[in-house]
């Protein structure tokens, strides 16, 4: 598929390496590019940490949004969430790219401390013209020890066109669940081997001469 002729787009990160648990995560962040016809979203983030989360230790997710529209538009930023696990997430914009020590412009906040709702509907955090962008950076951390994971999601929409980022699996799973997580993928890898081997056998058995 084309994402630059959806109408929805979402960017996807598997976190599988968080289910190693903190010993074998990294602290190599994950760039994503998610563009549309009009619209573009920049992801940047440590899911292999986010994988991981515990209360009082947040993960920095940055996020820029940006347009390219043949005509003026207004580009409306929101985010939803939906899973078991209560997230408090911190919000700024900065008028220039983050950096990895912070905002080297001015910054604005847009939500602090917020127990995000984990309904699934779409909050606005904010509208901004299509000729500038949005430099966003999210702090994301765990309320409370929990075993259920979280997905929250970030929507551009602009007339007609609505793209998301977000990590796939959830933000907030923890390393609890990795045992019984690597075994259902050890056993799906052990079922496509095996089909294969029986795949290939049939075959040589049919091109055996009688």
């Amino acid at each position: 598929m084309n994402p630059r002729r959806l109408l929805v787009t979402s960017a996807t990160v598997v976190l599988l390496g968080g289910l190693l648990g903190s010993e074998a995560a990294s602290a190599a962040t994950t760039t994503e590019v998610i563009q549309g016809e009009v619209l573009r979203i920049v992801s940047i983030a440590d899911w292999d940490a986010a994988s991981t989360l515990i209360p009082g230790e947040p993960v920095q997710w940055s996020v820029d949004v940006s347009a390219n529209a043949p005509e003026p538009a207004i580009v409306r930023l929101s985010m939803s969430a939906e899973g078991g696990a209560p997230l408090l997430v911190d919000i700024a914009r900065c008028t220039v790219d983050w950096q990895p020590a912070g905002c080297a412009g001015e910054t604005t906040s847009l939500k602090s401390a917020w127990a995000v709702p984990r309904t699934g509907e779409a909050e606005l955090l904010l509208t901004f013209p299509t000729s500038d962008v949005a430099h966003l950076r999210l702090s994301v951390s765990l309320g409370v020890a929990s075993t259920e994971s979280t997905q929250l999601t970030v929507v551009a929409q602009a007339g007609q066109e609505s793209i998301a980022a977000h990590p796939d699996g959830g933000l907030a799973t923890t390393g609890s669940s990795a045992p019984a997580t690597w075994l259902l993928v050890a056993a799906m890898l052990l079922i496509v081997l095996g089909s294969t081997v029986i795949g290939v056998v049939r075959r040589r058995d049919r091109e055996e001469p009688t």
